[in-house]
């Protein structure tokens, strides 16, 4: 049950007036208390990466670099692929490069050494460039999204029947096969959709496990119009947080809160999961939430709200 929140009327904090600059279409990337973060463009072609300080705004946008490839807000900086190589930038730091690598996928640890991981089909590979360690994932076509934590590297993978969450032992180096997204179907309220399709986004891993958004495609639809969250420990059984998530974009893992967008809708619930409540409205598309903000795309320009004035 969703519970409708009582919030102060506030106007949006105007962060960066032109994000586009230039043309295209601006999405946030993410971001943390000194900067913003987004990229600008549409469909396969490359992106503009670009970032803002947050120390007077609205802020200047500046260029860090294009993409030709995946790309990861991570902490204080992104990571993007431009070619054959893995580069690194923030808005104090012009890119440099991490590793001449094909890269499909790519993501980074939050340790005082961070380790890179990346991936090329079915190969991850991994390390800081002097140590560097590879594992193979069998059933694999290529993966597409990457969390790193302390111990683990989470990768959300097409396999040859369907998309599957693995878990990388960064010690060990042993592969585990943790879910595949359709045996969630009878966790949904009321069972499964009879012809529906089932497709999970690794939305979220910490020291407890990842956070598995399956969601569920009618058959004959378009879009998916309803998930669920679950959470997959590194250890143990899989158990459900959310059961009526509907038509979600963003989603969001913030301490010990969950965050998610639906239409206009801003919900929020505890990490542990249960009961869901709606924070206010956001006038656009919800990027990231980070100091207690939350940054949407309104046109051209990235705004802010304060979540306690939802």
């Amino acid at each position: 049950m969703l519970l409708a929140a009582c919030g102060t009327d506030v106007s949006p904090e105007l962060v960066v007036g032109d994000a586009a600059k230039g043309g295209g279409v601006p999405t946030v990337l993410g971001a943390d208390p000194g900067a913003v973060y987004w990229s600008v463009g549409a469909g396969t072609a490359p992106k503009r990466i670009a970032g803002s300080a947050l120390v007077d705004l609205p802020g200047e946008a500046q260029d860090l670099g294009t993409a030709s490839g995946p790309i990861a807000q991570v902490a204080d900086h992104v990571l993007f692929v431009m070619g054959g190589t893995i580069l690194r930038a923030d808005v104090v730091t012009p890119a440099s490069k991490v590793a001449t690598v094909t890269a499909e996928a790519i993501g980074e640890s939050l340790d005082t050494a961070p380790i890179f991981v990346w991936t090329e089909g079915a190969v991850v590979s991994w390390g800081n460039g002097n140590v560097m360690n590879t594992a193979t994932l069998t059933k694999v076509v290529r993966c597409d999204h990457i969390r790193v934590t302390a111990t683990s590297i989470y990768i959300a993978a097409e396999g040859t029947s369907e998309r599957r969450l693995l878990r990388i032992d960064r010690r060990t180096k042993t592969v585990f096969a943790l879910s595949a997204s359709s045996t969630h179907a009878a966790s949904f309220p009321g069972g499964g959709a009879s012809g529906a399709t089932y497709r999970g986004r690794l939305v979220g891993a910490d020291a407890i496990g990842a956070l598995w958004l399956v969601e569920e495609t009618a058959a004959g639809a378009t879009s998916p119009a309803r998930a669920i969250l679950v959470s997959v420990p590194e250890d143990g059984e899989a158990s459900v947080l959310l059961e009526h998530v509907t038509g979600a974009t963003g989603f969001f893992a913030v301490g010990d809160a969950l965050y998610w967008q639906e239409r206009d809708a801003l919900l929020t619930a505890p990490r542990a999961g249960g009961t869901a409540s709606i924070l206010g409205t956001v006038p656009g598309t919800a990027g990231a939430i980070d100091s207690d903000f939350v940054y949407f795309v309104d046109d051209s320009a990235i705004k802010r709200l304060p979540l306690d004035a939802l």
